[in-house]
């Protein structure tokens, strides 16, 4: 199973993933969204986890499936696909493979 696939499996049954990223830092996202850029880029929308309240970004990130290192894992632990700012129906999100 590839990458996309296995996000996509857990797009499809709210599941948190964990996996290593090209930053060398290991991430904790819920998956929401899988898609083709427009460039042969396949990327992963999802809500970081590892989010500090201090910070002054959203929790919102982009990722480059080919920049994930290793293997994804798929939690047991489950999210409800309802965190402000993500709407389904954007325009980037026209090649969606899969998505909440």
């Amino acid at each position: 199973m590839t990458a996309a696939e296995k996000l996509c499996s857990a797009i499809r049954d709210t599941r948190i993933v964990e996996f290593g990223y090209n930053d060398a830092q290991d991430h904790r996202v819920e998956p929401y969204v899988v898609w083709e850029d427009g460039q042969d880029n396949w990327q992963l929308g999802g809500w970081s986890l590892g989010y500090s309240e201090t910070q002054s970004d959203p929790p919102w990130r982009t990722y480059t499936i080919s920049d994930i290192r290793g293997v994804v894992t798929i939690t047991t632990e489950t999210f409800t696909g309802l965190r402000d700012g993500y709407d389904r129906n954007a325009d980037r999100y026209a090649e969606a493979c899969c998505k909440v």
